[in-house]
């Protein structure tokens, strides 16, 4: 019954850019994986997104909150990192029905690379949980 499976996924990404790119790169990476993700999870058969949420802390108290549902709506982003942040981490957390949570870390894996080839920003994997 895999239409009912439910595997949620937490992951810790970080975010780099180069010295001389603005903090709203981190946005943009962020926001443009999300959608990236959602579009791939929901065209797997039977899979059904409950939330793909991130969070990330930067400096001067500054904060990035993304959520994606994937129902047609772009990822929609709270906060902004502020400061002379060259790196931030991005803890995910990944609730989709229908798709093992081994499939949805390679469709975040595909989808970190095709928001690298567009971007001005890496994305590299810190931990997988």
């Amino acid at each position: 019954m895999d239409a009912l499976k439910f595997e949620p996924v937490a992951v810790m990404l970080r975010l780099s850019k180069s010295h001389n790119e603005s903090v709203d790169v981190f946005t943009d990476t962020a926001t443009g994986l999300f959608d990236t993700l959602a579009t791939r999870c929901l065209s797997e058969k039977h899979a059904l997104i409950g939330h793909i949420k991130g969070f990330a802390t930067g400096p001067e108290e500054s904060y990035l909150r993304v959520s994606a549902t994937g129902d047609g709506r772009p990822a929609d982003s709270q906060g902004h990192i502020r400061g002379a942040a060259d790196a931030i981490f991005l803890a995910l957390n990944i609730l989709v029905f229908g798709i093992s949570a081994e499939r949805i870390r390679d469709l975040l894996s595909e989808s970190i690379i095709d928001v690298e080839l567009l971007g001005k920003s890496a994305i590299s994997f810190v931990n997988r949980l």
